[in-house]
């Protein structure tokens, strides 16, 4: 309120919430992993959201290369597009980076998708990994569907995860943080 030049009276908060879109949930871990067609074996990190620098999938992919010296069994499943018209360099940097690291066959690549259920399910852990965001309905749906939350200290996201109590928080930018808590997760 003290931010901004509107008057307080005439801000009102009205809450995010994911409606209970979550009754019908009907797919198995393996099943979502079936469709989505990766390993079963495997403990999966997940990113959900358009293609974007600010979303940070590329800080993702750097550390994957950092886990994976502990944990060799995690992979990392991107899901999302680019938006129309832009950031077609930051996908090729993706797939550049990946394949620069010798990570292309433990990264998953899947374009936009209408119905999340099959991302959620086959997922072990959600990373939130953009370096703001106002408000990350990601998060709110990874929690829905019972999925651990890491995500970067923002201030939203911070407010959803109460601080660190529902999901981990780690420093913006801080991969050795990031790593050290995606291996003390997977262990």
């Amino acid at each position: 309120k003290n931010l901004t030049k509107f008057n307080h009276v005439k801000i009102h908060i009205i809450p995010l919430a994911v409606n209970n879109i979550f009754e019908n949930m009907k797919l198995s871990y393996a099943q979502a992993k079936k469709i989505l067609g990766i390993p079963e074996n495997k403990f999966v990190l997940g990113i959900l959201g358009r293609i974007d620098t600010h979303k940070n999938q590329l800080f993702l992919i750097k550390a994957l290369d950092i886990i994976r010296k502990q944990n060799p069994n995690v992979i990392l499943l991107i899901v999302g597009d680019i938006t129309k018209g832009q950031n077609n360099e930051y996908l090729k940097l993706l797939i550049e980076t990946a394949i620069s690291l010798n990570l292309s066959e433990y990264i998953y690549f899947r374009p936009f998708m209408e119905d999340v259920e099959p991302f959620y399910k086959a997922i072990n852990l959600f990373a939130m990994s953009s370096k703001n965001e106002t408000f990350g309905m990601v998060t709110i749906e990874a929690m829905s569907y019972n999925v651990p939350v890491i995500a970067s200290n923002s201030p939203s996201t911070s407010e959803i995860l109460n601080s660190g109590e529902l999901g981990f928080i780690y420093e913006k930018d801080n991969i050795n943080e990031f790593c050290q808590k995606i291996n003390w997760i997977v262990n």
